[in-house]
């Protein structure tokens, strides 16, 4: 098999300010729960890589390549990008009576990243991404116990990426990733401390940068990515010592009309989480992750095998003011595929790995 290495490396800053103003009033008999704030975030990422070339016998031994990777040439990526974000926001939740709520809101956001290539190619580019982003809601409560709810919301997200570490030059043009989510659901207060809920929806995309063809560098624009799901969750205990949090979620996606389904968009999930307390001061939890096979990516030429994953957790309470926490994932060391950024740049599930909490209030 052909081997490839690499050494990339980030230092990042981040700064970042949310002021949230919140006003409760009345006009008439109607009941307003006013929430507005503004966000201010900068982000200054220094990224570098370096490919590796290989020395020594012409085959390398598959256990150890590593030891025969050389990592002194030159940088293949060597670049700095700031991000500057401001965003605004208001959102009003308005109680016409004890059945009836209606929210509303909206969200001005601005995305400028600024991308300096300081390697050899020196491709220099600045962005800004300006959207406004609605949300609205009705709630009604036939019974004090039951909400039913429809939803719609529309977001968008900057082509420079979730994190905005980058911005690849020949994606300058390209239009920010648009969002519309379209929801119904119910929550069931089975009892005070027991809910349920479950919820249909419907999530459009367009906008969606890909690749084309493949590793050329070259990006276009695909409208029509569809995904419709049903959740059903549950929170809550079972009895004053078992605890349960879990849920079940379908999801079918579709791109174009064409038959393929979206990249990482598993059928079928499910969660599944108990604590039980022993007594006061003790306590112990068992759960379990799962999901079916997905695509790697939209061409659906690689499938990532589904999983089932089984995590563990001990509680004790000190004292009154410490509390510990011991938490394993992945107890009996199942080997799995977590993700894909491509079809051939696939990442493993972690194996056993534990952590210790230790939390003290005063």
């Amino acid at each position: 098999v052909k081997i490839k290495g690499y050494r990339n490396d980030t230092q990042r800053t981040n700064l970042f300010n949310q002021t949230d103003l919140q006003f409760n009033f009345v006009t008439g008999s109607i009941k307003h729960e006013l929430v507005t704030g503004v966000e201010l975030a900068r982000q200054d990422s220094d990224d570098f890589r370096i490919d590796a070339t290989f020395i020594g016998p012409s085959l390398v031994p598959a256990s150890s390549p590593r030891a025969f990777a050389n990592f002194s040439g030159a940088r293949s990526r060597d670049r700095n990008t700031v991000t500057d974000t401001f965003s605004i926001y208001v959102q009003d939740q308005i109680a016409l009576n004890e059945q009836w709520d209606v929210i509303v809101g909206v969200r001005r956001d601005r995305f400028k990243t600024d991308f300096d290539d300081k390697s050899a190619a020196n491709q220099d580019a600045v962005a800004t991404d300006t959207e406004l982003s609605p949300r609205a809601a009705l709630i009604y409560k036939p019974r004090k116990d039951l909400s039913l709810y429809a939803s719609y919301s529309q977001t968008f997200q900057p082509q420079a990426g979730d994190q905005l570490t980058s911005l690849v030059p020949g994606k300058t043009n390209l239009d920010p990733e648009e969002s519309l989510n379209k929801e119904v659901g119910v929550k069931w207060d089975v009892r005070p401390d027991l809910s349920l809920t479950a919820a249909v929806y419907r999530l459009e995309r367009k906008n969606v940068a890909e690749e084309f063809p493949a590793n050329s560098g070259n990006f276009r624009l695909i409208d029509g990515q569809t995904v419709k799901g049903v959740e059903l969750g549950f929170n809550g205990r079972l009895t004053q010592k078992w605890q349960v949090v879990g849920g079940y979620a379908f999801a079918d996606s579709e791109i174009d009309a064409g038959g393929k389904e979206t990249a990482m968009t598993p059928r079928h999930t499910f969660s599944l989480w108990n604590r039980y307390d022993v007594n006061d001061t003790y306590g112990a939890a068992l759960g379990v992750v799962s999901r079916s096979e997905m695509f790697a990516s939209s061409g659906n030429a690689v499938v990532l095998p589904g999983y089932a994953r089984v995590d563990a957790a001990l509680y004790m309470q000190a004292t009154k003011d410490l509390r510990l926490q011991l938490n394993v994932e992945n107890l009996f060391n199942t080997d799995y595929t977590l993700n894909a950024h491509n079809d051939d740049n696939i990442s493993p599930g972690s194996p056993t790995n534990a952590r210790v909490t230790a939390v003290y209030s005063f």
